[in-house]
């Protein structure tokens, strides 16, 4: 918790994202419960075992992440609470995949969407 409330020096560490991705993963699903306790949502991972440690700014990632899973959220606890989707449950996943030389990260919602205006 701290890591992410640091100071960034900008150098790269090797970071294993897959537990990165986790962390914050949580970390956001707590922080919103600790302002609506009776929002359930349901967490999917799907983490490419192979992908390892990865040399990246780990406390300027960690808080990317936290703001793309803080808008997962988000979207899926204003689709629970317009009660129009009957029997509605919300789910945020996360998927890393590693391809030659690029890794992928996925964060996936059943919320809200996105308007079409945007």
């Amino acid at each position: 918790m701290l890591e992410h409330s640091r100071i960034s020096t900008g150098e790269r560490h090797p970071t294993d994202l897959n537990a990165r991705c986790e962390e914050s993963l949580h970390l956001a699903y707590h922080g919103l419960q600790i302002n609506d306790k009776s929002f359930q949502c349901e967490l999917l991972t799907n983490f490419a075992p192979h992908i390892g440690k990865v040399p990246v700014v780990a406390p300027e990632l960690g808080r990317v992440f936290l703001n793309l899973f803080n808008n997962a959220f988000y979207a899926a606890r204003q689709k629970w609470l317009s009660q129009a989707h009957p029997g509605y449950q919300p789910k945020v996943q996360v998927i890393t995949n590693q391809e030659a030389d690029f890794i992928t990260i996925q964060i996936c919602d059943n919320g809200m969407g996105m308007p079409e205006s945007i």
